[in-house]
């Protein structure tokens, strides 16, 4: 049912009916206005005439005349006004001041009809009462009008009041009405040397016909991007999502209860809202992910983005411009595939996918935190729409806003607007500015519509309420139409209600100045504008009285009576025409300075603090750490026994006693300033602070060392005396340790400062995760120390237990005999191991499965040094195999990974939980307070604070660090060795017998051709057993090469890395290309012999310019000369030439002139069998390597039955 005089000045209004009773006709006529039965009102200067519909046929007309002042009377009353600046800026806000009233009443001038006899009515109903019930449904309707317009009292009474103050050199709108955006503001500021405007017709025609565009086409896209710059890393890898604040509280401030647009309190209904989409982003943020892999994969390949909205602003599609053609998708489309990208990816894409990435993380941060507002917008004459944007009054928002305008390309959302002068449809592009607001708006209308659908978060459960127009025109992102007599103000109404949000989007806008002077505070109120950066705000006094901004004084007015909502006292002095200043006391002033400004900031509008009080602090429990004692040797398990700490107040950056403390906070309350510093003292405060202070509990070890560390306890500074700070210093500072005799290897600087960093963090009882990058000898740091424990006689009693996936099984074993081979060595794999009674041994090397289903045998040793390698193995804490993992005990324990592991804090969480138990916390706790701040929101603090508390025990060096390049060779090759499947040493051992047996009854050149098909065939069988076979299963895990391969490229995917994979035969290539695709949602490049030139052309272009082209699989003679592919660090050998000619030659394709970056060659083998043996040979005959590339492998067919058979056969 409508509501009738919702306003004090409505009620008045009313009042000319309250002493009627005439049969029921006030209810009843009240029902004729809530039901439609006003077909039509006029108001023509103070008479109003009516159509009613009773129950004949046709409307009874309704006339009813207002007296009108007099001119004495309406001199008074204008004078009032225009006297008080006050009454004049509530006006402009649609409030009919109390004050004048009160003052009418004083100068006997009736504002409003006292009876219903103060009106002339007249209806042609029959009825004989007056008013009838048709007079009183037209008076209720006019109530209605006044809620809404008050200006129409002043009208009812013949007076003109924008005319009136005219004359008295008060300028205001004649209308009355708001300034409510349009889709033409929006587009508003474009920057004109922005080209092309619109989208070029050939690509415009390919999405209308929604076909796939051709190669012409897609080079006009291609010219059409050219203006395109490049997206420098570091400005998206620095903006921090988690400096916005929860806004919800002071947003919900700002806006009155009950606005006259909506019955019932709309403000409880916006609070309902905000809870619910916060609650949806903690649901949507952790709910499983909806994968496209061809959208996906579209993504990849994309070579530009874009966005295109409607008339109505509504999304009408996203597109995806790929070599193929445009694939087209919708906004939920978008977003699941952009939640399904890694931050450590995002730099692979496009750079507008980049921009809408770091856009929709902003978004989700918004919606966290309330930080967004909604804004109407007039779509044509009658239809407007509400639009969520990014809550721009607030300064973090608008910092981050300018933060996304920087890797913002300016072509990728485009606005369809009908061109003014021929009404032609055209796609528009927006301001830098506007582009940014307008996509994160695009995001938020979908969530906000989303929550009031969702079963959980709609609007019918949450709030309670009907759907009506104003909750379509809010939460379901529809334009709606008013367009009824009734309906004609709703739209300025609710401008009116939101216009708090955009005081600050105006040119002259209020300013606060707060001054301080002998713990006094006053407030000055100042006018900026908003176009003259440079300019000097104007003290508002100053400002009203200058005749230069007499037609833009009572805007400034207006916005500052807005404020007076929230700031009360700014009423009194705009009043006193700015006589007196704001003044405060300390106590006074905490209510200001902690509510009120606050709320008058929101507003955007400036607040200028004296220095010390930007930084005003709240005491808080703190503590100051000494040294004691004079123990010899640091370590974690002594810790408590070299630290003592005192617990004291932080005040700020200054910590003392309680006792002073007390001393000074005595008798004291408010804002004061204590040692240089502005300090709230809360008396209802400080008894909780005293008892924190006395009930504070010793501290773990791991408390103290993250203390000492971050030099902070709960966020508040700590004191740390000159002892404490190089007992810090020891845990950094690495020592010269001599390397272990018969180590065959000369390590690098870098490695040797490796294997003295683990040995350190041995000593103090620190756990280690080496994390070098890929290539930089990881294995053999740790080698050289489990030597040195050796040597030491460490491992007399102890043994070192390494666990391995079973791909590199073999290759720990032949690095340590290669290395090490004082280290004895067994492998704990395969039929009849038996774990105890394993002597004179010094190193088990196992697997992660072995482990998960021996794990009681072996928590039964209790080992010196456990080391795992690949230790991403355990980045899952909730899996079985790494709980078995961590159920075993070590007096060392050492972690390595060749993957940048803080990518994904919760895979770190669990492999420092296993180098250091327990010392980050629980992993919900280390979720909440380090993974979401920092990967979501990127959060630099916390980011900065997990640095220091892991510092000590990760260490991880890139290729690219500029003290290793110096160390490293251009060109690092490394010899992967891997085992045979079952099934691959089965049809291994059958060719081999089988062959041999041909082989030693021929001669010549049968024998040689026959040579030549045994060592064919059996690459083929250690490549993969269907290359051989040419049928059965495909999949990796039957062939030991091919997971070693996943191995690898696992490490390089992880690192963002390129790689070329060269093999000897096309079917091989082949498969791999469906084993990478497969494994790794990429379909790699393959060329081969068959490849036309102007294809491998391409494949070289794309391989080296495109981010999201990895991997480029080539044969070995295709692939061998003539090509420059400097994109690669990697080159992967799968199968070997056995010729280093032909071999270097492929590598060069990688490592040559113009390659700015250490190349990392692997060389995969496969142990015990001839591709292991004949790589033996040729590094033992240094002759071989001179041998040019026709040679080949002929000379294997030289060699006699016996040396051929021990050559080949699996052992």
């Amino acid at each position: 049912m409508a509501n009738y005089a919702q306003t004090w000045w409505g009620k008045n209004w009313l009042n000319a009916l309250k002493n009627i009773d005439y049969s029921n006709r006030l209810p009843r006529g009240r029902l004729y206005a809530g039901r439609g039965a006003v077909r039509t009102i006029e108001i023509k200067s103070n008479v109003i005439t009516a159509l009613v519909q009773g129950s004949r046929y046709d409307p009874y007309e309704v006339k009813i005349t207002v007296p009108c002042f007099s001119n004495a009377k309406k001199d008074i009353l204008i004078g009032a006004i225009t006297k008080s600046p006050l009454i004049i800026t509530k006006l402009l806000n649609r409030q009919l001041p109390i004050e004048l009233y009160e003052l009418a009443v004083s100068h006997k001038i009736e504002i409003f009809p006292k009876s219903w006899s103060d009106l002339s009515m007249s209806c042609s109903c029959p009825d004989w009462a007056v008013p009838c019930k048709h007079l009183a449904a037209v008076i209720y309707l006019i109530a209605q009008e006044i809620d809404q317009n008050p200006f129409l009292v002043f009208q009812l009474k013949k007076i003109n009041l924008s005319s009136e103050l005219k004359k008295k050199d008060i300028f205001i709108a004649s209308d009355f009405k708001e300034e409510i955006k349009t889709v033409d503001d929006i587009l508003s500021g474009q920057n004109n040397n922005q080209e092309p405007r619109f989208i070029p017709r050939a690509v415009k025609a390919a999405k209308n016909d929604a076909r796939l565009i051709k190669e012409k086409d897609l080079s006009k896209v291609r010219k059409f991007n050219g203006s395109r710059y490049k997206i420098d890393e570091s400005l998206y890898r620095n903006i921090d999502f988690s400096i916005i604040e929860d806004l919800k509280e002071n947003i919900l401030l700002l806006l009155s209860s009950s606005p006259l647009f909506y019955p019932k309190n709309f403000k409880s209904v916006l609070n309902s809202s905000y809870k619910s989409n916060a609650a949806l982003m903690s649901k949507y943020f952790y709910s499983e992910k909806e994968r496209d892999p061809v959208l996906f994969e579209s993504a990849q390949k994309a070579e530009k983005v874009s966005i295109e909205l409607g008339l109505n602003l509504k999304i009408k599609q996203v597109l995806f411009y790929v070599e193929s053609g445009i694939q087209k998708l919708d906004i939920k489309s978008l977003l699941n595939i952009i939640r399904q990208v890694e931050f450590k990816n995002i730099k692979n894409y496009d750079q507008g996918f980049i921009a809408l990435y770091n856009i929709y993380h902003f978004t989700l941060k918004l919606l966290e935190k309330s930080a967004f507002i909604p804004q109407l917008i007039r779509l044509k004459d009658f239809e407007y729409k509400i639009r969520w944007i990014p809550a721009i009054i607030n300064q973090q928002v608008n910092t981050l806003i300018t933060q996304l305008i920087q890797i913002t390309p300016g072509d990728i959302l485009f606005i369809e607007h009908k061109n003014k002068k021929d009404k032609q449809s055209q796609l528009n592009l927006q301001s830098s500015r506007e582009q940014v607001i307008s996509i994160s708006s695009l995001f938020l209308n979908y969530f906000v519509s989303l929550s009031a659908k969702h079963t959980n978060f709609g609007l019918n459960n949450v709030f309670g309420y009907s759907r009506d127009q104003v909750f379509n025109l809010f939460f379901e992102g529809k334009g709606v139409c008013f367009v009824e007599r009734n309906e004609k103000d709703i739209p300025d109404i609710i401008q009116l209600w939101l216009s708090k949000f955009y005081i600050t989007l105006k040119n002259y806008v209020p300013l606060l100045r707060v001054i301080e002077r002998n713990s006094k505070f006053s407030i000055d109120l100042m006018v900026e504008d908003t176009r003259q950066n440079l300019q000097t705000p104007i003290p508002l006094k100053k400002f009203s009285s200058l005749k230069k901004y007499a037609s833009v004084k009572f805007k400034v007015m207006k916005d500052l009576t807005l404020l007076s909502e929230q700031f009360p006292q700014l009423a009194k002095i705009i009043d006193l025409n700015w006589k007196e200043k704001l003044g405060f006391g300390a106590k006074g002033f905490i209510g200001v300075f902690f509510k009120i400004l606050p709320a008058v900031k929101l507003f955007g509008v400036k607040i200028l603090l004296p220095k010390a009080l930007k930084t005003l602090v709240m005491p808080r429990v703190s503590l100051s750490l000494k040294t004691v004692g004079r123990e010899a040797s640091v370590s974690y398990l002594n810790l408590s026994d070299l630290l003592k700490f005192d617990w004291r107040i932080a005040i700020g950056d200054k910590l003392i006693g309680l006792a002073e403390f007390k001393k000074l906070v005595k008798s004291t309350s408010g804002i004061v300033k204590i040692k240089g510093q502005f300090v709230l003292i809360d008396q209802s405060k400080m008894d909780e602070l005293f008892k924190k202070f006395n009930t504070s509990a010793n501290l773990t070890n791991n408390e103290l060392l993250k203390t000492a560390l971050t030099g902070t306890y709960n966020d508040a500074k700590v004191g740390l005396n000159q002892q404490v700070k190089k007992l810090i210093q020891s845990f950094f500072k690495i020592e010269r340790i001599m390397l272990p005799d018969n180590l065959f290897a000369v390590l690098r600087p870098y490695q040797v400062r490796g294997y003295e960093w683990m040995y350190k963090n041995a000593k103090i009882g620190f756990g280690s995760l080496i994390a070098d990058d890929m290539g930089l000898g990881k294995t053999l740091q740790v080698i050289a120390l489990l030597l040195k424990f050796k040597q030491q006689g460490n491992l007399k009693n102890k043994q070192v237990l390494i666990i391995v996936p079973t791909t590199i099984l073999t290759n720990w074993q032949k690095e340590i005999e290669k290395f090490a081979p004082d280290l004895k060595v067994l492998i704990y794999h395969g039929q009849k191991r038996k774990l105890s009674g394993i002597k004179n041994i010094d190193i088990i090397i196992s697997t992660y499965g072995i482990i998960k289903s021996e794990i009681i045998e072996f928590e039964k040793v209790k080992w010196h040094t456990i080391v795992i390698d690949e230790a991403q193995n355990i980045k899952n804490p909730n899996t079985a195999q790494t709980k078995a993992v961590k159920k075993l005990s070590s007096k060392v324990k050492i972690a390595m990974t060749g993957t940048p592991v803080e990518n994904r804090l919760s895979e770190y969480w669990s492999i420092l939980d296993y180098t250091f138990k327990g010392y980050l916390g629980s992993l919900t706790y280390f979720n909440r307070q380090f993974t979401i701040p920092i990967q979501v929101y990127q959060n630099h603090q916390r980011i900065q604070t997990f640095r220091k508390i892991t510092a000590p025990f990760i260490l991880r060096r890139l290729k690219s660090d500029k003290n290793i390049v110096c160390d490293l060779p251009d060109k690092i090759e490394n010899n992967e060795y891997c085992s045979l499947t079952k099934e691959q040493a089965a049809i291994y051992k059958n060719v081999v017998e089988n062959t041999m047996e041909e082989i030693s009854s021929s001669k010549g050149i049968e024998r040689r051709g026959l040579v030549f098909k045994l060592l064919t065939a059996l690459k083929q069988i250690c490549n993969h057993p269907y290359q051989f076979l040419k049928k059965g299963k495909k999949n990796a895990q039957i062939s030991g090469k091919a997971m070693l391969l996943f191995n690898i490229l696992e490490n390089i995917y992880e690192n963002n890395e390129k790689v070329l994979i060269f093999t000897q035969y096309k079917q091989m290539g082949d498969l791999l290309v469906n084993l990478i695709t497969e494994k790794f949602n990429h379909l790699p490049l393959f060329l081969h012999g068959g490849t036309v030139r102007k294809k491998r052309d391409k494949m070289v272009d794309d391989f080296q310019n495109k981010k999201n082209v990895r991997i480029f699989i080539l044969s070995l003679k295709a692939g061998g000369t003539g090509l420059n592919l400097t994109a690669a660090k990697n080159v992967i050998h799968y199968d070997l030439w056995w010729n280093p000619a032909v071999e270097a030659q492929a590598t060069d394709r990688a490592y040559r002139i113009g390659q700015k970056e250490n190349v990392m060659v692997y060389r995969l083998l496969t142990k015990s069998t001839f591709e292991e043996k004949i790589d033996e040979m040729i590094s033992r005959k240094k002759q071989l390597s001179n041998l040019t590339v026709s040679v080949g492998e002929k000379w294997v067919g030289e060699l006699s039955n016996k040396e051929l058979d021990d050559l080949v056969r699996l052992e």
